[in-house]
This record gives structure tokens, sequence and C-alpha cells, in this order.
């Protein structure tokens, strides 16, 4: 389940990259993977895990000294932005995490 949930969070980055140029015939299946992503991430633990994953791995790039202030502040930016928006939705039924024996 957790490459699954990596799989599907990385697929956002691609169609996120086609959006931003403009490709044609992507706004609704970029705008529909978003909200699927959402509701994942409200309902699953590898889907939580995964985010937190990517954060903490882009986080660690960021850390670098040699990144320049203005790109620092500005990932900042975006995940206080993206943070402010996704805890104001919440789609679905929060799940407690399964216990592995």
């Amino acid at each position: 389940m957790a490459y699954a949930a990596n799989f599907e969070f990385g697929l956002v980055f691609l169609l996120f990259f086609k959006f931003v140029t403009f490709r044609k015939g992507t706004t609704f299946p970029f705008l529909f993977y978003i909200v699927f992503i959402k509701a994942r991430y409200d309902q699953s633990y590898y889907m939580k895990s995964a985010v937190k994953a990517w954060e903490v791995k882009i986080d660690s790039v960021f850390a670098n000294p040699n990144i320049p202030a203005p790109l620092k502040q500005a990932w900042a930016q975006v995940k206080d932005v993206v943070k402010r928006i996704t805890s104001a939705v919440t789609i679905g039924k929060p799940v407690a995490p399964k216990k592995h024996s």
C-alpha cells in the first residue's frame, strides 16, 4: 500500500507539470486527481505517510545552505498555503491506522 500511495502522490506532480505547461485536456484530470488525493489523504494512513515522507525529502533539499533564501521562503509559503487549503476541506471520514501484527 505504501508503494501505491507514493505512486499516486507522485502522479500529482506529473499532472501538475502537464497542467502548468498548458497541455490540452489536462485541466479536468488534474482537478479530479487533486480531489482524489485529498480523499485518500483523509482516509488512508499510507497516503499520510507518503505525503509526510515527500515533505521531509523536499524540506531536506531546501535545508541546503546553497539554496537561495527567496526559494526557501517560496517553499515555506507554498507549504503554508497548501496546509491552509487542505485543512479547510475534509473529504470522507478519517480512518484510524490498522495495527499490523
